[in-house]
């Protein structure tokens, strides 16, 4: 009798509790999620879409969105809803400083969070974001000593010039991205020329991938600078060289958020789901480096996603609306 009345009690606070959920989200309505340009953000987008669409009955809508114009539209008029991975501010590992020429995004959305018209979700990457040199981590079994600047500036004979003989590489981003001008002036303050490292700058993504994807076909050094998580961190067994000596510094963390309009601060299960969802950075290079490898869609990544990584995601929801993503991917 006593293990029947359990059963009543269980059952009944499951249905109660199932009504709470649904109804809590059932007034969901509209939301515009911004689908930033780069690889990590266009992956969450797309996730946090499809959490909001079939675990908060909302309808979704993506929209083309950058960090400046994104953030600059949600503070004036509220749209989009959600602005997923927002790159704020950088910080000096070993200071603990926050890098000067990052402060004015961060002191712009800290006012208009004060004022009440975006709220700070929380961090993205549960390692936040991070650049630097890198080299590949078999080399380090035979030459220990490259996991510092001092011990890859000892050895520029372990990575090649591609098209210079007796000359080294140092891997700068392609033309066209940001960091272009951040690997220039990396090269010039590390004095990598006197070293023999010469600077080689990709004409495009794909050539600064090819060169790492090269290098590990051949059993060559590579040596230049990268940030994860990224698809090449989580495909290729890259390790960050400590960058600690001369007085100089470049151990860099970004810190990666999510920002919300006004328009969901009353939905406390969405509310909630943004506050607890967080990547590990190994887990988010890996599943864009199964992207890549696969040539699969965003969707199909979400699903992959889903699929095969409910163990972390089941904790960013509820029970129910774990149980409405799970039934959602049967269908």
């Amino acid at each position: 009798m006593q293990i029947y009345r359990l059963k009543i009690v269980l059952y009944l606070s499951i249905v109660i509790l199932s009504h709470i959920s649904s109804s809590l989200s059932a007034d969901c309505g509209r939301v515009t999620i911004a689908e930033m340009n780069w690889p990590s953000a266009q992956f969450v987008a797309h996730v946090d879409k499809y959490f909001l669409a079939e675990g908060f009955n909302c309808d979704v809508t993506l929209v083309p969105g950058d960090t400046a114009p994104t953030m600059t539209s949600m503070i004036g008029i509220g749209e989009p809803s959600v602005a997923p991975e927002v790159w704020v501010f950088k910080i000096e590992a070993r200071t603990a400083n926050t890098v000067p020429s990052t402060l004015k995004l961060k002191t712009i959305l800290n006012t208009a969070e004060g004022k009440g018209l975006i709220k700070d979700r929380g961090d993205v990457f549960l390692d936040n974001g991070q650049d630097g040199f890198w080299v590949p981590a078999h080399m380090l079994k035979q030459y220990p000593e490259l996991e510092s600047i001092s011990g890859v500036l000892n050895h520029p004979e372990l990575f090649p010039h591609p098209g210079k003989l007796n000359r080294s590489a140092f891997y700068g981003c392609p033309i066209d991205w940001s960091c272009n001008t951040t690997t220039t002036q990396l090269h010039q303050l590390y004095d990598l020329t006197n070293y023999g490292f010469d600077l080689v700058t990709p004409e495009s993504g794909a050539d600064f991938a090819a060169s790492i994807s090269k290098a590990f076909e051949e059993g060559k050094g590579w040596f230049g600078y990268h940030w994860e998580p990224t698809a090449a961190i989580g495909k290729y067994d890259l390790v960050k060289v400590r960058l600690l000596e001369n007085g100089y510094e470049f151990e860099h963390i970004y810190k990666v958020k999510t920002y919300v309009s006004k328009s969901l601060f009353d939905k406390p299960l969405i509310m909630g789901y943004f506050k607890n969802r967080i990547y590990p950075n190994a887990i988010m290079s890996r599943l864009l480096a199964w992207k890549e490898e696969m040539q699969a869609s965003e969707s199909d990544t979400v699903e992959h996603f889903l699929n095969n990584y409910d163990y972390l995601w089941i904790q960013w929801v509820d029970f129910y609306t774990a149980s409405r993503i799970k039934a959602s991917l049967k269908e």
